[in-house]
Parts: structure tokens; C-alpha cells; sequence
């Protein structure tokens, strides 16, 4: 329906996401970089702030983390929160591009196009990255080169994720993939927040509500 979208600023995204989650119970580190990557995938695709009231609603925040593993065919990071991209994508993209060309597995849910917004947080000039799940026997997933530009990948050979991927995990991985259906451009992405800066993003009201709700419980001493 016509009037029923709300208007926000990337900076209120941000703000809201950060209070919110540090309500909930995520660390500082873990609220601060999801606020922006919250942002991003706002104003990119609109789904941020869904991911930001999915991640604040999950139990056990407080005492199940993430827990890596390294063994002969690279690591493994089991995430028993469950959460988003914003925060146990964020960790993965951290270690892979600390360990060119090892594998990265994450047992959880996520490994989906709003992993590019961590990419593009953490990623340095010719750090190349792709990433995937396996879905009816075909690893399929996304790719982000080293200008930045994001591509989708109907099939990615079993080599960059390693043997035996299960349908329980995704996997990433420092290294280049030519070929794919360009899905956005570093220039468009680059577009799309000088817009947002200056016009703010469209929200879900009932979502944006919901992540309001939440942020009221951080309190900070004046």
C-alpha cells in the first residue's frame, strides 16, 4: 500500500542496530560492525533491518559464541546462535581473508548475497572472495572480485569449497571466480549510499518498529 513505508536515515539504521543488539546481549565489537553492515544491506536490497530483528530475537546470545576449529581441510566455525550475515558472516569473511586460499566452512544459516556487505567492510585491494551453499546437489553462491563488484553463481566447482560441504553449512574462501551474472557494480553500490545520505532509506514500518522496541532497553548513563 501507497503511505506505509517509513523514511529513516543510514545513520538512525546504524544507531538502532548497535543499541539494539547490545541490548540483547552481543558485544561491542559484534554490534558496532553489524550496524553498518545492517546499513548497507538497508539501503542495497532493504532486507537489513529484518536481519537486525532476527538477530536481536535470538537466545542464548549470552552464552553460546561462535566456536573455530582448523584442521587439515581448513576451518570450521560452528555458530549455535544461528545469527545473520551481519555478525557470524562478518567473522568468517575476517578469517578468510586472514588465510588466503584456505577454506572457510560455517555450520549455521546465512552464506546469501547480504554476505557482500561484510566483504566490502573488511576487504583490501585484490582480496577476491566467493562463497556458497550447497542446494539439490549443486553448490551454487556469489562472488565478489577484487574491484568490488558482486556476481551471483548458478554452479561453483566443488574445489573451492573442499570435499563433502553439507546442506547444514556454506562455505568462503579468499580466491578469484571469473564468469557469473553480474549483480551489482562497486560504481552503482557506490551510487546507492550517496542517495541514502542524502534522502535516507525507505524502512518497514512493522520491522523498523520492532528494532526501536529493542534499542530502548540499552540504556547509557547521560
Amino acid at each position: 500500500m501507497v503511505g506505509t513505508d517509513t523514511r529513516v536515515s543510514v545513520r538512525e539504521v546504524k544507531e538502532e542496530t548497535y543499541r539494539a543488539l547490545r541490548a540483547a546481549g552481543y558485544p561491542w565489537g559484534e554490534a558496532q560492525a553489524a550496524g553498518r553492515l545492517v546499513a548497507q544491506a538497508e539501503l542495497l536490497w532493504g532486507t537489513g533491518v529484518a536481519m537486525a530483528v532476527a538477530d536481536t530475537g535470538r537466545w542464548f546470545v549470552t552464552r553460546r559464541g561462535l566456536r573455530m576449529t582448523t584442521g587439515n581441510s581448513g576451518v570450521r566455525i560452528t555458530d549455535y546462535r544461528r545469527t545473520s550475515d551481519v555478525i557470524a558472516g562478518n567473522h568468517a569473511v575476517a578469517v578468510a581473508l586472514g588465510r588466503p586460499g584456505t577454506s572457510v566452512r560455517v555450520r549455521g544459516t546465512g552464506g546469501s548475497q547480504e554476505l557482500a556487505t561484510a566483504v566490502w567492510d573488511l576487504q583490501t585491494i585484490g582480496a577476491p572472495i566467493v562463497w556458497g551453499r550447497l542446494q539439490a546437489g549443486v553448490i551454487c553462491g556469489f562472488s565478489v572480485d577484487d574491484a568490488g563488484n558482486l556476481y551471483e553463481h548458478d554452479v561453483i566447482d566443488e574445489e573451492f569449497a573442499g570435499p563433502s560441504l553439507s546442506t547444514r553449512e556454506w562455505f568462503l574462501r579468499q580466491a578469484a571466480l571469473p564468469g557469473g551474472r553480474l549483480s551489482m557494480t562497486t560504481e552503482h553500490r557506490q551510487q546507492c549510499a550517496v542517495t541514502a545520505a542524502r534522502h535516507g532509506v525507505v524502512v518497514d514500518p512493522d520491522q523498523w518498529s520492532k528494532l526501536m522496541r529493542r534499542s530502548r532497553k540499552f540504556l547509557v548513563a547521560e
